[in-house]
């Protein structure tokens, strides 16, 4: 058979003999061809030598028989093809032979050329160093090959003869020695594979097929003893299957062939269910959308064996019987199972911990979006991690901070006993919470508020610090503006009830002093007394209106007014006020637009900082006046809001002492100043912010100590024509009969202006409790003529008293007189159903110009 091991070694053998043999013959034949071809040169040049040492003296004597003799007992020499005798003396040929096709000898009468030829020498023939002519023999190697191909084939026969016996020995051999017993061996084998693990193996040798029998002997046992084990691993893996929590499935054959408990709670569907799913409908059915291509490709990927490509496990999104989406992560793997390739899923439920992820996730967000500062530090304040609010707060990148403690931003603000109680607090595993004073990159001081945790583990041992902290430097700024907003409101409230109070007593002071003025000067009698009096209260009043003016409560008429034509006026009141020893000089442009002000508190604020500037400044010192357009400016007021306009500013600059820093912070301080007792009352700075801020505009201030101090009033242009007629006639005092209805709940003021009305004519019938005179009211509406009231009574106050009197009377007039209130005001009393309004104290041209107005009113 060609098929048989017999075969194949027989004919390995007979070729491995035939190519040795013909190698060995083809090295002989070339070693014998060579020594025959050595043997013929040697014989050639015995030859030649032997001829041209006898040719000498026949060609010398020229005897051509000698010469005939001599070259045909040579010929005798079957290898010689031809011999020729050159006669150089006269240049011809002495004698030639050669051979011809029955290899006879013939002459030659010139040079031979044969294929026949394969050596030729040529020799000269001398005498006594003469030379006479040459001798030139030609041989051939035919002769000698042919005797060499002749031995070489009888070798070559012999090799094959021999060969044959050898085959035949050999294949009987092989046969009982070999090929017999494997026959043996592979009807064992084949039994094997039908899965016969109890065939014999009689086959007891010590060679090489005995070694192999008891090979095949010991891996049948093995085949045996893995069987079994495989058997118990399968009972184990269904042991271990049924009672783990992953969930297990075996898909084969593009079947579901198993699936443990696990996996059938993990999808919701029974384990019969599950026997009719295919491998498709596991990862279609039951997988998201979004993930079926990622789980499909990892499949493909395993069924073609792309191991370099698969992703041992993955994560996806799996619907279950019920309809809800959880996350499961997966492991699959190539097995053998009941005997065929299967593969092996693996699915865990990691909903929960996905879910932690995200929720991890979201913090790491949080924390790294946050905008208050978080660092991490180890139990030695060693940073390990800064999210990037701390980087853009403190000006350090992560880099620069990890590694290093928070040291980097010490202010030198804090003494080491801070420190030191920080530290106790927080190594006691408490919370600590405080502001402090920190120190940025650029050298820049900021406040942070700061809460340090301390990180205990589960020993209760403190691992790690975490700093959670907010820069409040704006804030702080925020709260010291807002804590001056309500001091200065709180003031103002203040300021209102003393103005209340004090324009009370007041109005009787200025009232009977006026009346006592007007007697005397009928009398013609000295009332320079009274005029002092007269004066004081006028100036108590002034005093009352700056407190006014301060506590923002208070408004002058405005008007589209030149702030040039205010500063021209008050330059002529300054040049003989201030010292003569201060130099006062003027910038003014022309071409100014106007501001829509009250000219009167404008001038008060040129003179409060003009004068202020004087004292700041030693003799010899220099005052300047500037005024300018600036155009449109945003502008930041002292309660930090920002104010946009076009703005006109005044600019007041001295060369004074300058102020510090900390006196700078409270120069607008109601009742601040720096002035010794009974040189200033501090009202000054307040009532000229007061103004400014009335008028929407901004004042800033610039000083150096030792250099001086700059103001800087911007006040917003008038949007408004100037249409203001100027009346300097005069009031008169107007009288009247009619009858008044009277109420003040102040005695001393009821009675003042009681004297007064009745010395204008009027009917006066006046009350200080406010129900005495509603009930008067009541009980004969028609017989007054016009109410006047006071604001602000202990029992009802007079906008209250005017709802009842309009019930009972329409059309009756009601003024209604106050020394402060921050709610009526001339510009708001239609609001309130009152007529009139009069302001606390009030001279009699005042009062009997109103009365008469509203009485004259009413008539028509």
């Amino acid at each position: 058979m060609k098929n048989s091991l017999s075969f194949r070694i027989n004919l390995t053998i007979v070729t491995v003999i035939i190519i040795i043999a013909g190698c060995f013959s083809y090295i002989d034949y070339q070693n014998e061809h060579e020594e025959k071809k050595e043997e013929l040169q040697t014989s050639l040049t015995m030859v030649s030598n032997r001829l041209s040492r006898i040719l000498v003296t026949p060609l010398w004597d020229y005897n051509s028989v000698e010469l005939e003799e001599f070259v045909t007992a040579e010929m005798e020499n079957r290898n010689i093809y031809a011999i020729l005798v050159k006669d150089l003396l006269n240049d011809s040929i002495a004698i030639g032979k050669k051979r011809d096709n029955d290899w006879n000898p013939v002459a030659l009468d010139a040079e031979p050329n044969s294929d026949w030829i394969q050596i030729e020498k040529s020799t000269p023939i001398l005498r006594k160093e003469q030379t006479l002519g040459s001798v030139s023999i030609y041989m051939t190697e035919h002769f000698i090959n042919q005797k060499l191909t002749e031995d070489i084939g009888l070798f070559i026969f012999q090799m094959l003869f021999l060969t044959f016996l050898e085959i035949l020995t050999l294949s009987f051999a092989l046969h009982v020695g070999i090929t017999r017993p494997l026959g043996r061996l592979r009807d064992i084998f084949l039994a094997v594979e039908r899965g016969d693990l109890n065939q014999k193996i009689d086959l007891r040798r010590n060679d090489e097929l005995g070694m192999l029998a008891k090979g095949f002997a010991y891996m049948r046992d093995s085949i045996r003893d893995k069987i079994l084990q495989l058997q118990e691993s399968e009972e184990r893996f269904r042991s271990f299957s049924e009672q783990t929590l992953i969930g297990i499935c075996v898909v084969q054959n593009d079947r579901i062939v198993y699936a443990n408990q696990s996996f059938a709670n993990i999808v919701g569907y029974t384990i019969k269910e599950l026997k009719f799913f295919s491998s498709k409908d596991v990862y279609r059915k039951l997988t998201h959308p979004d993930d079926l291509k990622k789980v499909e490709e990892q499949s493909v990927k395993k069924q073609t064996g792309s191991k370099d490509q698969i992703i041992p496990q993955y994560e996806w999104r799996m619907l279950n019987k019920s309809g809800d989406w959880h996350w499961v992560e997966s492991y699959s793997s190539t097995i053998i199972y009941e005997g065929k390739t299967a593969n092996l899923l693996y699915v865990t439920d990691i909903t929960n911990r996905k879910q932690a992820e995200e929720d991890r996730m979201k913090l790491e967000t949080a924390i790294e979006q946050a905008a208050e500062t978080i660092a991490i530090t180890d139990v030695n304040g060693v940073i390990e991690y800064v999210n990037p609010s701390f980087e853009k707060t403190s000006g350090y990148s992560s880099e620069e901070a990890i590694g290093k403690t928070h040291n980097i931003l010490n202010s030198g603000k804090q003494s080491a006993e801070f420190y030191k109680q920080q530290w106790d607090v927080i190594l006691s595993g408490k919370v600590w919470k405080n502001q402090i004073i920190n120190k940025k990159k650029n050298g820049e001081l900021y406040t942070e508020s700061i809460t340090i945790s301390p990180v205990i583990d589960q020993k209760g041992v403190i691992t790690h610090f975490i700093s959670h902290k907010r820069d409040i430097t704006q804030e702080l700024d925020l709260e010291n503006q807002l804590r001056q907003s309500q001091k200065l409101e709180s003031m103002g409230i203040l300021a209102g009830g003393i103005a209340h109070e004090f324009n009370n007593l007041l109005s009787p002071i200025l009232g009977y002093t006026e009346m006592l003025l007007e007697e005397q000067s009928e009398k013609m009698l000295d009332y320079s007394p009274l005029q002092e009096i007269s004066n004081a209260g006028q100036r108590a009043k002034a005093l009352v209106q700056q407190i006014l003016t301060f506590s923002r409560k208070s408004a002058s008429e405005r008007k589209p007014v030149q702030l040039a034509e205010i500063v021209e006026e008050a330059m002529q009141f300054l040049l003989h006020t201030l010292p003569s020893s201060i130099s006062i000089s003027t910038d003014i442009d022309p071409n100014l637009p106007e501001i829509f002000a009250s000219p009167h508190e404008i001038h008060q604020v040129l003179l409060n900082l003009c004068i202020n500037a004087s004292h700041a400044m030693p003799k010899n010192g220099a005052l300047k006046i500037e005024l300018k357009n600036k155009g449109f400016c945003q502008l930041r007021n002292m309660e930090g809001k920002i104010i946009s306009n076009h703005f006109v500013c005044l600019s007041i600059e001295d060369n004074g002492i300058g102020i510090d820093q900390g006196t700078l912070e409270h120069i607008f301080d109601p009742f601040f100043t720096t002035k010794d007792v009974g040189e200033g009352t501090g009202l000054g700075l307040s009532v000229v912010l007061g103004i400014v801020d009335q008028h929407g505009g901004v004042i800033e201030v610039f000083s150096e100590i030792g250099k001086g101090t700059t103001f800087q009033v911007y006040l917003p242009i008038s949007q408004e024509e100037n249409t203001d007629v100027s009346d300097t006639a005069s009031l008169e005092i107007l009288r009247g009969k009619e009858s008044i209805l009277l109420v003040d709940d102040e005695p001393i003021v009821q009675k003042m202006v009681k004297v007064m009305l009745d010395k204008m004519g009027y009917q006066v019938f006046s009350f200080t409790d406010c129900y005495e005179m509603l009930a008067s009211f009541e009980k004969s509406p028609q017989d007054f003529d016009l109410i006047l009231t006071d604001y602000t009574m202990p029992k009802m106050t007079g906008v209250q008293l005017a709802k009842q009197i309009k019930q009972i009377r329409s059309d009756i007039p009601i003024v209604i007189m106050t020394g402060f209130n921050q709610e009526v005001s001339e510009e708001n009393i239609p609001n309130f159903g009152i007529d009139g309004f009069l302001m606390k104290p009030f001279q009699k041209e005042e009062i009997s110009q109103l009365l008469r107005k509203m009485l004259d009113n009413r008539k028509i």
